[in-house]
């Protein structure tokens, strides 16, 4: 007979809210990752990409490999292995330092050890692949933390479904920056909404480190004091101490890389991510009139646009409801529109996080539910076929 304290801890697990949330992140990792096996087994595009003028030239066939894992690194993900394996090279400066250092500790603590005679890019893209494999499941259990504060069980279930739905969804699983930064960035808010201060604070620093738009996690963290005071529960002054961590954890990489002869700012440059450009707007027009260009492009171009109004039309909403939620919304996306460059904003949209609580509360009506699920699963397998074969893909 198991013993009646082991018992009640196993139906407790088995019947936790928990639990449902890390059931249903399984399924949903299984099926994408076959998904694209069976993808990239089954079909062949039709090369060049014209979704952008210039990603013609930068697109190719992929080389057939019986490596999975290189289902999983395409585009940004080589910048990610080589600077875990090597460090940065001058053009990698755009890239920050959390997630490779991550894949670098995993491939040294676990990999290394138990097949060190296996080539060294494969087991970083393993690595990398086992950190936004975890990664993705915090975001989501983040993500139902964060919604049943705001909503309540039943529309947290379905916030998360919604999270793992939605498009751009398809590089939490990929050797990309997105789960951790998702993981994060939940994390960071679920610990302001508890007002515990310090924690989120702390996160909001490692976030910095991760993405330049960690920066913007200081924004909910001081609105919600602000408001809190402006209510009349007075949080500890004392608290006010942890707001410039994000600002000192941003300043001291840069001097870090500074003495390295190295710079995020002409990093981000080299791949056209400089705010305020020059001729800003002309490029930024220009972009958008190759919509007309060809239909790769009318469709591509359409559904970046599309991402990115979403994302500030749910941030907007979310202003009046959940203003920290809101304020971070418009900053994380305010970031990328600074660069007046359309391609990525899908991408970033994956962290307007007043998406999903906004969506699981319209999700209440089973109409809305049933065809934004239709939509959001058929865009996401458009992308997961993009993605495998190498075309540009947010």
């Amino acid at each position: 007979m198991i013993p009646t304290t082991a018992r009640l801890t196993a139906q407790r697990l088995f019947h936790s809210r928990w639990l449902t949330v890390v059931l249903l992140w399984l399924g949903w990792w299984l099926i994408l990752n076959v998904f694209q096996v069976v993808a990239f087994a089954r079909l062949v595009p039709r090369l060049p990409d014209t979704a952008y003028a210039w990603s013609a030239d930068r697109t190719r066939e992929p080389e057939p490999s019986n490596n999975v894992l290189r289902l999983h690194t395409r585009w940004d993900s080589g910048f990610y292995v080589s600077i875990a394996l090597y460090g940065y090279n001058g053009v990698s400066d755009a890239f920050f330092p959390l997630y490779p250092s991550l894949m670098r500790v995993t491939d040294t603590a676990l990999l290394a050890p138990i097949w060190p005679a296996v080539d060294p890019v494969d087991r970083m893209e393993l690595a990398g692949f086992i950190v936004s494999s975890i990664a993705s499941l915090a975001a989501a259990l983040g993500i139902f933390a964060l919604i049943r504060m705001l909503l309540g069980e039943d529309d947290a279930r379905r916030g998360v479904f919604y999270f793992l739905i939605y498009p751009p969804a398809i590089f939490l699983i990929q050797v990309y920056t997105e789960s951790l930064f998702l993981a994060l960035v939940t994390w960071c808010l679920v610990m302001t909404l508890r007002r515990r201060w310090w924690i989120a604070g702390s996160l909001a620093g490692v976030a910095v480190l991760e993405r330049a738009a960690g920066i913007t996690l200081l924004l909910p963290i001081l609105v919600t004091w602000l408001l809190d005071w402006h209510q009349g529960r007075r949080p500890r002054w004392i608290t006010l101490g942890i707001m410039p961590l994000p600002i000192v954890v941003w300043r001291l990489y840069f001097v870090w890389l500074r003495a390295r002869g190295l710079s995020v700012v002409q990093g981000q440059a080299f791949f056209g991510r400089a705010f305020f450009p020059r001729n800003a707007l002309q490029m930024f027009m220009g972009e958008l009139s190759f919509v007309t260009n060809n239909p790769q492009a009318t469709v591509h171009i359409t559904l970046d646009v599309l991402f990115a109004v979403l994302a500030i039309a749910t941030s907007l909403y979310a202003l009046r409801r959940w203003p920290a939620l809101g304020v971070f919304g418009l900053a994380t996306m305010g970031l990328p529109l600074l660069t007046f460059r359309v391609p990525g904003l899908p991408r970033y949209s994956l962290a307007a996080i007043p998406i999903y609580p906004t969506l699981a509360y319209f999700g209440r009506s089973m109409v809305f539910d049933r065809l934004w699920t239709i939509a959001s699963v058929l865009v996401m397998g458009l992308y997961l076929l993009l993605f495998v074969h190498g075309l540009w893909v947010s």
